[in-house]
C-alpha cells in the first residue's frame, strides 16, 4: 500500500526522493518485468487494480530513457504526464485497499484489523 500511495500522492515525493529512488523504490517490492508477486493477502479485486498501478508505473519507467533514469528531474517527469495519469489509478486502487483496512506488520492476521488513520484513510472514509 505504501508504494501505491507514493504514486497516488506523487507530489509529496518531489521533496523526498530522486525520481530514479521513485521508481527503485516501487520496484523494490514490484518486479520490473511481469505480474505483480503473487500474494494471498489481497482480494481477487485488489490484485487487479494493483496490477493496472504496477503496468502503468512499469510503462512511466521505460518511457523514461535508459540513460536518463537516474539522473531525470522531478520536472522533466512531471512533464511527461505519467505522474498525473498514474496518480488515478492509484488512487481507486487505495480506495479499494482501504475499505478492507491494513494487516498489522508485527502478527499474521486472516483480515485486516487496522484502521488506523494511516495516510489518505480518513480521506477515503470520508467519501
Amino acid at each position: 500500500m505504501e508504494q501505491v500511495l507514493s504514486h497516488a500522492d506523487w507530489q509529496a515525493r518531489v521533496t523526498e526522493s530522486d525520481v530514479y529512488e521513485h521508481f527503485e523504490t516501487f520496484f523494490d517490492f514490484f518486479p520490473y518485468d511481469g505480474e505483480p508477486y503473487p500474494n494471498d493477502a489481497l482480494t481477487r479485486d485488489e490484485r487487479a487494480a494493483l496490477t493496472d498501478v504496477h503496468a502503468l508505473v512499469k510503462q512511466a519507467y521505460d518511457w523514461l530513457p535508459h540513460l536518463k533514469r537516474r539522473h531525470a528531474t522531478w520536472d522533466e517527469y512531471i512533464a511527461t504526464g505519467w505522474p498525473q495519469r498514474i496518480e488515478p489509478v492509484a488512487d481507486q486502487t487505495l480506495k479499494l485497499m482501504l475499505k478492507r483496512g491494513r494487516f498489522a506488520e508485527d502478527r499474521e492476521e486472516d483480515v485486516p484489523s487496522r484502521n488506523d488513520g494511516w495516510p489518505w484513510q480518513v480521506r477515503y472514509e470520508a467519501e
